[in-house]
């Protein structure tokens, strides 16, 4: 079977697997960040090259990108969890903010 196909059985089954599938790819992308990250002390930096500043910066920035998508793959594990992502909340609480005309109807309304 190759890793797109679901197993056989009840959906429950296929549910539970993308969530251990997300948890599994999540520690796989913690790796590569790691590694990423270990691109810094390649003795290449040790060496005065004009290029030197441009490459560590994009290490630092697919360093970033893999963090990112690590916590994405997390938001997928919580929202399968049935929990809403702190996002959510702040955009929910600047919609209401938005919404209030004064400051006293904004807290309010973030006491419903």
């Amino acid at each position: 079977m190759d890793n797109n196909q679901e197993p056989t059985g009840s959906s429950s089954n296929k549910v539970d697997n993308i969530k251990s599938r997300c948890d599994r790819l999540r520690g796989t992308v913690k790796s590569m960040a790691k590694y990423t990250l270990d691109l810094k002390q390649d003795p290449h930096f040790k060496a005065d090259n004009p290029s030197n500043g441009e490459m560590l910066a994009n290490i630092m920035l697919a360093y970033r990108h893999l963090e990112d998508a690590r916590m994405r793959l997390g938001k997928v594990i919580q929202a399968y969890d049935g929990r809403v992502s702190c996002y959510d909340k702040a955009f929910e609480s600047q919609d209401k903010f938005i919404e209030s005309d004064s400051l006293e109807e904004f807290k309010n309304k973030m006491k419903e």
